[in-house]
């Protein structure tokens, strides 16, 4: 071990001086001689220095030129030290795609920065799968996780828990204006599951010109449009509705919360109507009684 690590130093240090020593030259050259002297290095200090870069930079970097391109594409000890040192490590022994798995953890991390509100909708499918992934493989233990931190510093963004939080079938009516279900049955499936795995109830209460949009008809005295915002939160209310429907429980979903088609498949949007009724009783039953059981 501090063999290596001494060997790693020392190639660090080389790498260091090699192009330190040829900064005169790369203002002369425009840079070539730079670049030759990089490329000149070996194999294993060009490793010590790639593995620092970000990984939404490493495919650029590839693009630079075709001798970089022949050492980043498919160099799996590369890309799997960049992931280990952003993500967590899968325990699995499988073998793993680092490659392919890095890029698509880029991607997902670019659409969870990205604003363009459509772009996060298309997407719904492959942000669900990628987060699973990234549950899947986090360290069993948050405080050592960096999957976790990740995704919760995410969804702190209130247009990532609109776009993938709530496009369940719950928010046709109890959603807002930048709440709306997905367009099949699998992605809103994908989205109840997110909101389960979430772990917290996502509650709404419409403005009023959510309310007057769904009833045109409507017309709403001042008094009216303060006693709609003091009504209880209405994704309670639906989810309620839900739960309680005796029809859903039938031999065919095992009278729990599965699919009616005999598979025993999880039917998320079922679990997902019973953790917003669960978490509701929670709070009322906290605001009662100081959150103490007699």
């Amino acid at each position: 071990m501090h063999m290596h690590l001494a060997c790693r130093q020392s190639w660090e240090k080389n790498a260091a001086s090699i192009i330190v020593g040829h900064s005169n030259a790369l203002v002369l050259n425009n840079g070539v001689a730079a670049m030759t002297a990089l490329l000149g290095l070996s194999h294993e200090l060009l490793h010590c220095i790639f593995a620092e870069v970000d990984p939404a930079d490493l495919a650029a970097l590839a693009l630079t030129c075709q001798d970089l391109h022949s050492y980043i594409r498919g160099n799996r000890l590369l890309h799997k030290d960049i992931y280990v040192r952003r993500y967590d490590e899968p325990s699995c022994n499988a073998e793993q795609d680092w490659e392919g798995q890095m890029q698509d953890l880029t991607k997902l991390e670019r659409l969870l920065e990205s604003e363009n509100k459509q772009t996060k909708l298309d997407s719904l499918g492959f942000v669900a799968e990628q987060i699973n992934r990234l549950l899947e493989t986090a360290h069993c233990k948050t405080e050592l996780s960096s999957n976790l931190p990740l995704l919760i510093e995410h969804f702190h963004d209130t247009t990532n828990v609109d776009a993938f939080l709530c496009s369940s079938t719950l928010f046709d009516r109890a959603g807002n204006e930048n709440q709306q279900p997905a367009d099949t049955e699998e992605l809103r499936q994908a989205s109840a599951k997110l909101h389960c795995l979430f772990g917290v109830p996502i509650n709404v209460v419409p403005n009023r010109l959510t309310y007057a949009y769904q009833r045109p008809d409507l017309s709403l005295s001042p008094s009216s449009c303060t006693r709609l915002q003091m009504r209880p939160l209405p994704t309670h209310t639906y989810a309620r509705s839900k739960v309680y429907d005796l029809r859903q429980y039938t031999l065919h979903t095992l009278w729990g919360p599965f699919t009616d088609d005999g598979t025993q498949r999880v039917d998320w949007e079922k679990v997902e109507a019973v953790m917003v009724v669960l978490g509701f009783n929670l709070n009322k039953f906290t605001e009662r009684s100081d959150g103490r059981w007699p």
